[in-house]
């Protein structure tokens, strides 16, 4: 058979370069605010909350009872009877 003569390996072709991508699209313009929507109320202020109770007082100690065991003074003795008429 006839020897397959080596040919010189052909220069790679460069590929087809790519098309150009496409800008995006712009973006829209910022919405501006709107001065007439009504501002957000204010937060009401919490009430406060009302404090603790107070300790109650120390209890009065009980009345003093009368000395059962002191005897009772001496009675008055009358005085002096008057001059005899």
């Amino acid at each position: 058979g006839a020897a397959a003569q080596s040919r010189p390996a052909s220069p790679l072709i460069p590929g087809n370069p790519g098309a150009p991508s496409r800008p995006g699209r712009p973006s829209g313009p910022t919405s501006p605010r709107n001065p007439w929507s009504p501002r957000a109320p204010s937060n009401p202020r919490r009430p406060t909350s009302p404090g603790a109770p107070g300790a109650p007082g120390i209890p009065a100690g009980p009345t003093n009872p009368g000395n059962p065991l002191s005897p009772l003074g001496p009675s008055n003795p009358g005085g002096p009877g008057g001059p005899l008429r």
